[in-house]
């Protein structure tokens, strides 16, 4: 049976727990004295047969075994091979007096730290020690290796999660790029339409040009010859059956001409050279001489600067807004004021009348192709001059707007990106 340790050994909290199987209690006692003597404090559990022997196994967790090598029904070699499967990291010494050298190194190969013979007690407090700090470090190494093999699955757990996410984020960048390619294929194809769109409307430009206008042209010389000839001469519906084929011919020579106007704003448009806006304004004034002198309009502009634009296209673009402003006239005298005022990287240029104004609901609609806000019969025009006006300016990298009230006139805006115009003194030269 195995001897329990008295009550005050028991209260010792640091005191090591040993299991010693022996026989002769005598001997049991000698240890437990000498480990005393080397200053081990222990509380030692003493059993003599196999069946004590795994009972105490069972019961209690120990810190060392110690064992004798012969026994009457038992040995420390089967004693070694049952505590090496129960409890692998408790260390194990041989104590024996009846031990060879043979058989010590036979119970050191199966697993026992040590082995101590009983006429060499005195080495027993070392070996102890020794076998102690030997597991001391291997259950410290073993945590080590419990941690690292943690951290590792951790880690390897992490790294199965990152790879996780980037295959996703490949998946989603794959995705990404099939549709950038799908997105650029028909941007191309798109450029490829406008290109074909472009050069199909450079087609129409030369057939308005040449092919249109030269057989209309010849309608219109037939036409005034027999207006000239017959008018007069025949019934009152003749007469007005003349005049509405002469009107529909001026009306589609009008139109051609606008449309081949609109056409070329980006075919024909000459290079950006420093322009003075006020020689261009005035070009613009003069070509509308007669319908200023007809209206009594009074036409007036600031100093204007010099930008880097198309002069042509520009007097062009003055023109079809001051002429817009004399045909939207009220009743009043017309005025028109235009001016001009740089502002952060743009200039910013008003046409300014006292007309008739609009609702702004329209203001966009104005720009659009062929759209008008008024019948032929109220205003005469082809109702492309604002539009040809939109494509002059968004050549020059501008926007064009329009700010108006019924009844209060209107006034139209667009801008210029500010440009670099060479001159020692200033970026821009303003008339003086």
């Amino acid at each position: 049976m195995m001897k329990k340790p008295s009550a005050e050994k028991r209260s010792k909290k640091l005191a090591l727990r040993i299991l010693y199987l022996e026989d002769d209690q005598h001997d049991a006692e000698l240890v437990q004295a000498i480990l005393k003597e080397e200053g081990i404090a222990c509380d030692v559990f003493h059993v003599e047969t196999r069946a004590d022997f795994l009972a105490a196994l069972e019961q209690s967790r120990f810190d060392i075994i110690l064992a004798d090598y012969a026994l009457p029904s038992f040995d420390g070699l089967s004693a070694l091979a049952i505590a090496r499967e129960q409890c692998p990291d408790v260390p194990f010494i041989i104590v024996s007096g009846a031990i060879g050298e043979e058989l010590a190194v036979e119970a050191i190969k199966s697993g026992a730290k040590d082995y101590v013979f009983k006429q060499r007690l005195f080495r027993l407090g070392s070996s102890v020690r020794r076998a102690l700090k030997e597991a001391e470090e291997r259950t410290k190494r073993k945590r080590a290796e419990e941690a690292l093999r943690e951290a590792y699955d951790k880690l390897e757990m992490r790294v199965k999660e990152r790879t996780a996410e980037l295959a996703s984020a490949n998946a989603r960048l794959q995705r990404e790029i099939t549709e950038r390619k799908r997105a650029e294929e028909e941007l191309k194809q798109m450029a490829d339409e406008l290109a074909r769109s472009n050069a199909d409307l450079k087609q129409f430009a030369f057939i308005a040009s040449h092919d249109l206008q030269e057989p209309l042209n010849v309608i219109a010389g037939y036409v005034k010859l027999l207006a000239r000839r017959y008018k007069g001469k025949l019934d009152t519906d003749a007469n007005d059956f003349i005049d509405y084929v002469v009107d529909g011919v001026k009306r589609m020579q009008s139109l051609i001409k606008d449309l081949l106007a609109y056409s070329q704003v980006g075919t024909k448009g000459k290079d950006f050279k420093p322009a003075d806006f006020s020689l261009v304004v005035g070009l613009a004034i003069a070509n509308l001489q007669r319908t200023i002198e007809e209206s009594s309009a009074v036409v007036t502009h600031d100093d204007l600067p010099t930008v880097m634009a198309d002069f042509s296209q520009m007097s062009r673009l003055f023109q079809n807004l001051i002429g817009n402003s004399l045909k939207f006239c009220s009743k009043e005298t017309p005025e028109v004021h235009i001016s001009a005022e740089l502002k952060g990287n743009e200039w910013v240029f008003s046409v300014q009348d006292n007309g008739i104004g609009m609702d702004t609901k329209n203001a966009e609609r104005i720009f659009v192709i062929f759209q008008r806000l008024h019948t032929r019969e109220e205003y005469p025009g082809t109702g492309m001059g604002l539009a040809i006006c939109k494509k002059i300016v968004e050549r020059h990298g501008g926007r064009i707007w329009v700010e108006s009230k019924p009844g209060n006139g209107s006034t139209f805006y667009f801008t210029i990106p500010f440009s670099l115009v060479k001159n020692s003194q200033s970026l821009w030269v303003k008339n003086p």
